[in-house]
């Protein structure tokens, strides 16, 4: 059965309304405000499934259907090895094992972005963990998107998300591919200690879906991007930390500011589709859909297990027409030989848009890797501060690039 929790209202008249574990409440939210409607009377056996006949008493304090970074969602776990790895036994294929042919993979960028920065420990509260919803609940499917909680309701009727004035775009420069690569950093225009991967920048990526390639086994960041009319895309080389947090940025283009709102929108809806964990399984390779866990020569028959948490919500950057956070946790594992290797990868974006040009900085870090014969395995947990921080360095060049270029202005 699904936990308690604000789900779409099954009844169809509201955004969301509140599951007690058991039967619809009275109580609804639409756009961020709460409110009271009778139930109807249409039957269900769960609450995914979108209809059941409310019988009980409802809550006396529902949870809000709005939520902000900071709340607190368990990160996916997996087993730890029994079994550790001999000296000189397998490695990790790479200190970016989501790299295939220069281009980025699983969830960079043709399958959304991963992200890091400075270093952080299990009990930071400012971790990747606080920036990942509550996994009681679903996301509404209409409408602005608002990620529950399990808070008390809202009391006011002021609406979610920023409120920033529009961007008067000049009828200039369309933003393609081309002209957004331009804007990009180029590796002398970040700090000193970010050293570039060898990965490579990709300009107009056309990206792939499914699991290892799109967030929550959904479409890429590109094929998302496409469906709705982006015009082009672009993005920038990683950059490794001292922390061994690596950063990168990207850019995307579409013909007017109503296109690149809905693309946010729907990268909040997907985010959503596995805000309660999902699981999948890929092969040991380095083609699409599949995972380059091993260096090779090594675990050439495994078949690597995947727990993917991911979440979302509205966020406020100065200056941006809208901004969205989002946060995702990744565990994988297997057994080759009879020996356990696997880990924690997470990642936290920050999109903002601008007109009809959508900015993402990606913050991605690798912690408790084990079984790996490596002696310098990465450790670091995104943190909300250092995402933050990245986006800093970088957005004032960006800007001034697209509004002397004339696609923002």
């Amino acid at each position: 059965m699904t936990p308690p929790g604000w789900h779409p209202d099954p009844f169809r008249r509201h955004e969301l309304r509140w599951w007690d574990g058991t039967t619809w409440s009275e109580h609804v939210s639409d756009q961020g405000r709460a409110g009271i409607d009778a139930v109807g009377a249409a039957r269900v056996t769960d609450a995914g499934a979108g209809w059941l006949p409310p019988t009980i008493q409802q809550p006396t304090t529902p949870p809000s259907p709005s939520w902000a970074p900071g709340a607190t969602l368990p990160q996916p776990t997996v087993q730890q090895p029994a079994i550790a790895a001999p000296a000189g036994g397998p490695r990790r294929s790479s200190a970016v094992p989501w790299v295939i042919g220069g281009l980025f993979v699983a969830l960079l960028v043709g399958g959304g972005a991963l992200l890091a920065l400075r270093g952080g420990s299990d009990d930071d509260s400012s971790s990747m963990s606080t920036l990942l919803p509550d996994t009681s609940v679903a996301p509404s499917t209409t409408g602005p998107f608002v990620l529950p909680t399990t808070s008390s309701p809202p009391t006011t009727t002021e609406p979610v998300g920023t409120t920033a004035p529009e961007t008067t775009l000049p009828a200039g420069t369309p933003a393609t591919g081309d002209v957004l690569s331009i804007a990009l950093p180029t590796p002398d225009e970040v700090p000193a200690d970010w050293a570039a991967t060898g990965v490579g920048t990709a300009v107009d990526f056309e990206g792939g879906s499914g699991p290892g390639q799109g967030l929550c086994a959904g479409d890429g960041e590109s094929v998302r991007a496409w469906s709705l009319g982006s015009l082009g895309n672009a993005f920038s080389d990683y950059y490794e930390l001292p922390s061994t947090a690596q950063v990168s940025y990207w850019l995307v283009g579409f013909p007017d500011a109503e296109s690149a709102s809905a693309y946010l929108a729907a990268t909040a809806e997907q985010a959503g589709t596995c805000a309660e964990t999902i699981t999948y399984d890929l092969p040991e390779g380095a083609e699409p859909g599949q995972y380059d866990g091993f260096a090779d020569g090594f675990g050439d028959d495994a078949v690597w297990a995947f727990t993917e948490t991911a979440g979302s919500a509205p966020s406020s950057v100065a200056g941006a027409d809208e901004s969205l956070e989002l946060g995702l946790a990744v565990d994988y594992s297997t057994v080759s030989e009879g020996r356990d290797y696997g880990g924690s990868y997470g990642a936290l974006r920050l999109f903002e848009r601008y007109g009809s040009v959508v900015l993402v900085t990606e913050l991605f870090g690798e912690w408790d890797l084990r079984g790996f014969a490596d002696t310098d395995l990465p450790d670091y947990q995104p943190a909300a501060e250092d995402l933050v921080a990245a986006s800093d360095v970088i957005r004032p060049i960006v800007l001034d690039r697209l509004r002397a270029a004339g696609v923002v202005g």
